[in-house]
């Protein structure tokens, strides 16, 4: 579906998860990147970048990003679980 349309948000959102289920967080990052240039207003683009990051251990990454998510939709289950767990983690309140 990326071959015959990359310029498809969804399709990039799809195959970054995929990448991220496959422990592959640097690559997807790019996809998830441009999913998010494609759809910048939908908050789970930003909670899977904030997994991404988090897997690479880039802690401000992560919540750069799991607060955007917030930004665009305050009740994003997802998005405050793993905000609050990062901050737990790391020992930030």
């Amino acid at each position: 579906m990326l071959d015959k349309n990359p310029a498809s948000a969804s399709a990039n959102f799809y195959y970054g998860v995929i990448l991220l289920q496959a422990n592959r967080p640097r690559k997807a990052i790019p996809y998830l990147l441009t999913s998010t240039r494609l759809h910048p207003r939908e908050p789970d683009n930003y909670n899977n970048l904030g997994v991404a990051y988090q897997m690479i251990n880039d802690t401000k990454g992560a919540k750069h990003y799991f607060e955007q998510a917030l930004l665009l939709q305050p009740d994003h289950a997802s998005a405050r679980g793993n905000l609050e767990a990062l901050l737990q983690k790391n020992g930030t309140p």
